[in-house]
């Protein structure tokens, strides 16, 4: 049949599409650097687009804790308190 494609395409196999308007040089410059690297200039950016979101998450991610807050950390996983006589009765209670 006329433009019937006769490949199976699988659910996972569906992609979208994505359009973004650069300058002729930045077009440039990026199919360069696809080639340098071997890759076509879809790969380079699907590459290079999954690394700074990936960058992006992490930074958001990340708790960062002045020196005094990792020293007060340090200090309570070195020297946890003394739990309180309810929470441990309730422990007590839970081990029976």
């Amino acid at each position: 049949m006329p433009g019937v494609s006769t490949k199976k395409r699988s659910e996972n196999a569906k992609t979208d599409r994505v359009i973004a308007r650069v300058s002729a040089e930045v077009k440039r410059r990026w199919q360069r650097a696809a080639t340098l690297r071997g890759q076509t200039l879809s790969d380079f950016l699907i590459v290079a687009v999954n690394n700074a979101t990936e960058e992006t998450f992490d930074t958001e991610n990340r708790i960062e804790l002045s020196e005094r807050d990792q020293l007060a950390l340090a200090e309570l996983l070195l020297n946890p308190p003394e739990l309180p006589e309810v929470l441990k009765a309730a422990l007590r209670e839970q081990m029976k």
